[in-house]
């Protein structure tokens, strides 16, 4: 593997899109703050800018995605970095007693140390929202990555809620349409960015949510999209911390949401990051492309045990983590996960299986992103009521649009860059496309997701595309975008 260097990527952002050539992976100039792994794939050494953890990049060896671990994945490197005084002398045997004589009293006070700040903070409002995955047993505190537990809480004034809408209405005025975040710095002044605190800005942004639901106040909820696209400018040489914390903290809503919530009629859509989606019938709960932060991975038998199948798309990271210890849970307790196979015999749009997982019928279609790599998309018939497709990362609607599985969709969960549904039309966010497609499928509700996808760093689709979808939808179809941790009921 040649060495690859960073320097032309020095002045721009921390992170960018995914790719062979991604500029946080290298094969060699090492520093202090690189992670060192092997990839899961194919075995070969990389080395990663710190910054990337957690990240999805594709292996520059063997182009199969991998996700960053926060960690050094090396068993040596980790001894090296956790005990370095075993290294020092390794022949002198009363050092290492001693050493290990330190390190067991050391262990010892964090135990009690933890065990006492556990019995106090059990009792507290931050427990109160994170219910035990075991009725049985209470809750662990997650393991959190660093990025997340740098974000602090603030507070806001009034004068603060003002700065921020003239900020963000001003960003509407000057910088729209956009389709990528990386747009907004070029059209905004440099000093403009400098001037917003993100930590009250995405405080706002939270708390502007909470008081404006799903459906009420169209021009506040625009301005609480945009307000989160203006966060990942301003946050992003913090890795994106504080949005990563409010990510983490609406995958646990949902969580407790799903846990509290007894269905007795409608279908209740429940929306994770990116184009995570739980659907949840009578009878029936089931998943859509479902990731779970490292954070969150303590939920991974909570959620298991309260869907009854979950449903892959495709295996790029933001879709689906092989390390993830979700799929597990679903293996103990005899509950099916489906990740379909390309099969390039059939065509785009074409039928590649399908199933029933309790009252879901699902239908998985062969589909592909811009660059025609693999992506699925179903069709879920809900109770013989209810029919919802799933685009996945898909582009390709030409030949499905014109079949029978298009006709009476009731619910499209749609990237917005699968916006092409005859063919010479351009991909990747041209609006008459947009139209065009929701013309030939004409659901009744569709919901714009894969935006602000943070593994994509400033490559990531803004909320403005979600906005102009909603403006250029034709006649009887409803456009409504949800926030991370929000959910809709479907009569």
């Amino acid at each position: 593997m040649r060495e690859k260097s960073l320097g032309r990527w020095q002045d721009k952002f921390p992170i960018a899109g995914w790719s062979a050539e991604h500029p946080l992976v290298t094969s060699k100039r090492e520093t202090m703050n690189d992670i060192k792994f092997n990839c899961p794939q194919c075995g070969t050494h990389l080395t990663v800018d710190a910054m990337g953890a957690g990240m999805t990049v594709n292996c520059p060896n063997c182009a199969k995605p991998i996700v960053i671990p926060f960690v050094q994945s090396d068993p040596r490197q980790r001894a090296a970095v956790s005990a370095p005084e075993l290294s020092a002398d390794k022949h002198n045997r009363a050092g290492t007693k001693r050493w290990f004589l330190l390190a067991g009293s050391a262990a010892a006070i964090l135990v009690a140390l933890a065990a006492v700040w556990f019995l106090v903070s059990r009792n507290s409002e931050l427990w109160a929202t994170k219910p035990s995955i075991e009725a049985k047993s209470a809750p662990q505190q997650p393991a959190r990555s660093a990025a997340v537990m740098s974000a602090q809480p603030v507070s806001i004034t009034k004068a603060d809620e003002v700065q921020i809408q003239t900020t963000l209405r001003e960003v509407i005025r000057t910088a729209t349409p956009y389709n990528n975040l990386s747009e907004l710095p070029r059209k905004l002044p440099k000093e403009f960015f400098e001037n917003v605190e993100a930590g009250k800005l995405v405080k706002w942004v939270e708390d502007g949510f909470k008081k404006t639901p799903p459906g009420q106040n169209e021009d506040m909820r625009n301005l609480l999209f945009t307000g989160l696209d203006v966060a990942a400018i301003v946050t992003r040489q913090q890795q994106f911390a504080p949005l990563l914390k409010l990510r983490s903290q609406s995958t646990r809503n949902i969580y407790r949401l799903l846990r509290e919530e007894n269905v007795t009629n409608g279908l209740v859509l429940y929306k994770l990051y990116n184009e995570g989606t739980i659907l949840r019938a009578p009878n029936t709960c089931i998943g859509i492309d479902i990731v779970l932060e490292e954070e969150n991975k303590d939920l991974a038998s909570g959620f298991a045990a309260l869907l009854d199948g979950l449903l892959v798309t495709h295996r790029d990271g933001d879709h689906y983590d092989y390390a993830s210890p979700l799929y597990a849970e679903f293996e103990k307790k005899g509950k099916p996960v489906i990740i379909p196979s390309e099969n390039q015999s059939v065509n785009f749009g074409g039928m590649l299986t399908n199933g029933q997982i309790g009252s879901v019928k699902w239908t998985a279609f062969r589909g592909g992103h811009l660059d025609l790599r693999f992506s699925a998309f179903y069709l879920l018939q809900i109770t013989n009521r209810w029919r919802v497709l799933h685009s996945g990362d898909n582009t390709v609607w030409m030949d499905f649009s014109k079949s029978e599985y298009a006709k009476n969709i009731d619910i499209f969960l749609l990237k917005p860059e699968s916006t092409y549904a005859r063919e010479g039309r351009p991909r990747g966010g041209d609006q008459e496309a947009m139209k065009e497609t929701l013309d030939s499928i004409h659901p009744r509700l569709v919901i714009p997701h894969h935006l602000l996808e943070l593994g994509h760093g400033l490559d990531a689709y803004g909320h403005d595309m979600g906005i102009r979808l909603h403006k250029q939808a034709p006649s009887g179809v409803k456009v409504l975008m949800l926030q991370w941790g929000e959910t809709v009921t479907i009569p």
